[in-house]
């Protein structure tokens, strides 16, 4: 993986920053905060998601519970996500509150089922 700061002129290798053996699937931008980036895991090798909030420059690895069939920034609220999975269900949740360590996505709670 390679990130660009400069419109293309120069990359640089990211590999050292998600982990060189991370299968990437998808790549999401907040639609009201071009910084944030969320990027899915090839569910087939591993189920995470990598949390940015500097364009990419650093990431936080968080481990799904369940696998993601699609994916969706809410439209105006830039630290909520929803992610719709293979089973069916509909999981939600502030992904701005995931600077714990360890937190773990996929188990339904709170009000409207939403994590957090």
């Amino acid at each position: 993986v390679f990130r660009s700061t400069d419109y293309g002129s120069t990359y640089e290798r990211m590999n050292d920053k998600i982990g060189s053996k991370t299968v990437l699937s998808y790549l999401y931008v907040c639609p009201t905060n071009k910084r944030k980036i969320m990027v899915l895991t090839d569910p087939e090798f591993e189920s995470s998601v990598l949390i940015s909030s500097d364009e990419g420059a650093s990431y936080q690895k968080y481990r799904l519970t369940f696998y993601v069939l699609s994916f969706l920034f809410h439209p105006t609220v830039e630290d909520w996500a929803l992610a719709y999975s293979h089973d069916q269900k509909l999981q939600c949740f502030p992904h701005g509150k995931l600077s714990t360590a360890g937190a773990e996505l996929g188990v339904p709670r709170g009000p409207g089922g939403c994590l957090g």
